[in-house]
């Protein structure tokens, strides 16, 4: 039923670190360092991740009357409402970790 949603951020975290971790293992390189330089490219997935998020209309927030909120569709969810856009929220976010991790990897 993955057309009727469901699939979540979590699951592929976990799997993702479960894998890294044993790749991580089996050719003994060094945890912390592998985990700095993995940082960056899972804070530009999960930014990717809140656009689609977005573009779905999945994970809204509350009810809001700021200028930036969103209104979706009458028939979605929130009733046509305005909400707050937490999507791109998070989506601000990650590409901050992206890029102050970015910066200090370099800058290393």
């Amino acid at each position: 039923m993955i057309n009727h949603g469901g699939l979540v951020f979590y699951g592929g975290v976990i799997g993702g670190v479960i894998a890294g971790l044993a790749l991580v293992w089996k050719r003994r390189l060094p945890v912390w360092k592998t985990a700095d330089l993995v940082v960056p490219g899972v804070a530009i997935g999960y930014a990717l991740g809140r656009i689609g998020c977005f573009l779905n209309g999945c994970c809204f927030g509350r009810p809001c009357d700021l200028s930036w909120a969103v209104r979706f569709p009458d028939w979605h969810a929130t009733g046509g409402f305005p909400v707050h856009p937490v999507q791109l929220y998070e989506f601000g976010w990650a590409l901050l970790v992206y890029f102050f991790f970015g910066v200090a990897l370099q800058a290393s």
